[in-house]
């Protein structure tokens, strides 16, 4: 889980929300071992959320 900031001085948007075009914070983005986005959106439920990484975790193994 990160957090990631802009430059408040420059209003620079962070490269997290360049990279993957979020709509603002929160925003989820969770990104299999491979690097394929799995999920990225505005809202995820925390039981949604848990399940979809253990289901990355179990097919990783």
């Amino acid at each position: 889980m990160a957090h990631a900031v802009g430059n408040p001085d420059t209003s620079e948007i962070p490269e997290i929300m360049r990279n993957y075009r979020s709509g603002g914070t929160p925003w989820t983005v969770i990104i299999d071992p491979s690097g394929r986005v799995v999920y990225n959106s505005f809202h995820i439920k925390v039981d949604q959320a848990v399940a979809l990484i253990e289901l990355l975790i179990v097919k990783g193994k």
